[in-house]
């Protein structure tokens, strides 16, 4: 029964993550494309600049959808470990380092992309984009927190609180 109960449990969040983070890809997309042309503003970045950034960006985001899409493969593995019943103590463990090791590199190649965007920035560029990144990591961190509650608002509704 317990097994039975943890499948199911199981399943729903992995079917239920999905959809949610889809719905937030959008609008955090959205708030990326205002996030560069308000730094290009700020910045006064020159039009050399501007496309070396986008071509940082671009470089970064096809890295990251590969990556992306082996922790969702990863992800699915685990689920139908789950699904069927077949639960391979070791083998979820193994995937769900190689999901952790994924994030890493993602998390390391968008510090990478920041630090060759500051090199190209002069004197006078270099401080403002200092500043805004800092109100940037602020602004975020205001938004993982929002999201922490919702999260748990949502479990006490689930729960029936």
């Amino acid at each position: 029964m317990k097994k039975l109960l943890f499948a199911v449990l199981a399943t729903a969040i992995f079917a239920i993550s999905p959809i949610y983070a889809q719905g937030m890809m959008g609008h955090m997309q959205n708030h990326s494309q205002f996030n560069k042309a308000k730094l290009a503003k700020i910045l006064n970045l020159t039009k050399q600049q501007i496309k070396q950034f986008q071509d940082m960006h671009y470089a970064n985001q096809m890295k990251t959808i590969d990556l992306k899409a082996q922790i969702e493969k990863n992800r699915l593995r685990i689920k139908k470990m789950f699904t069927d019943g077949n639960i391979n103590e070791n083998k979820i463990l193994s995937l769900t380092d190689e999901n952790s090791a994924i994030q890493s590199k993602m998390k390391h190649s968008k510090v990478k992309m920041m630090l060759d965007m500051y090199k190209l920035l002069n004197k006078e560029q270099k401080p403002l984009f200092l500043k805004f990144i800092a109100n940037k990591g602020c602004e975020m961190r205001k938004g993982k927190m929002m999201k922490m509650m919702k999260g748990k608002m949502m479990k006490k509704k689930m729960m029936g609180q």
